[in-house]
């Protein structure tokens, strides 16, 4: 195999190494974008774990027939 050849293959590899770095870099971007987009709903996903932890728990008292524990004194309205 002659040197030419060798060169040529080293270059076509070069060029898809490279075109190769830029997709991943691209990703690694979006990536950040994505990640930064998710912090944003931190303190929603924290709210709704919250009232779902809350829901469960009435429906716990509430099979237990124990509503009257968290219910008593609240007045009932029409």
């Amino acid at each position: 195999m002659n040197t030419s050849i060798l060169a040529e293959e080293l270059a076509n590899l070069s060029t898809n190494i490279e075109h190769v770095q830029r997709q991943h870099d691209a990703l690694q971007s979006e990536l950040r974008s994505v990640e930064k987009e998710i912090e944003t709903f931190s303190d929603d996903i924290q709210r709704f774990d919250a009232l779902r932890d809350v829901c469960i728990a009435l429906d716990k008292l509430g099979e237990r027939n124990a509503g009257e524990l968290f219910w008593e004194g609240v007045a009932n309205t029409p």
